[in-house]
């Protein structure tokens, strides 16, 4: 899902592109996210971009296992899933990464 409401802007401005009206040009940046299970109770939260860039939405190293991420697997992202995803809502972290070959 994380992938996906990054790429659907992206989608949506093109498909009002093509039906002729004024859209902001977007771009995709690679996003993806996936909380991994890596023992009970422990979660690593992989946060990447194109060309295996690592992020994060997090002041802590993505790629470090935490027992802190374990709530916000089992509790938060089913929460922003039902009650912000797939409303339509959008969740701004991290911040898209600016794309050069893109010209406004």
């Amino acid at each position: 899902m994380a992938a996906v409401r990054r790429q659907f802007p992206v989608v949506v401005a093109e498909l009002r592109a093509a039906l002729g009206e004024s859209a902001k040009k977007r771009a995709y940046d690679g996003y993806g996210a996936c909380p991994l299970t890596v023992a009970h109770g422990k979660v690593m939260l992989a946060e990447f971009r194109y060309g295996g860039e690592v992020v994060s939405s997090f002041p802590l190293d993505p790629r470090t296992s935490r027992r802190m991420y374990w709530p916000i697997k089992s509790q938060f992202f089913p929460a922003l899933y039902w009650q912000v995803m797939l409303r339509g809502l959008d969740w701004h972290w991290p911040k898209p990464k600016p794309r050069p070959d893109l010209t406004e």
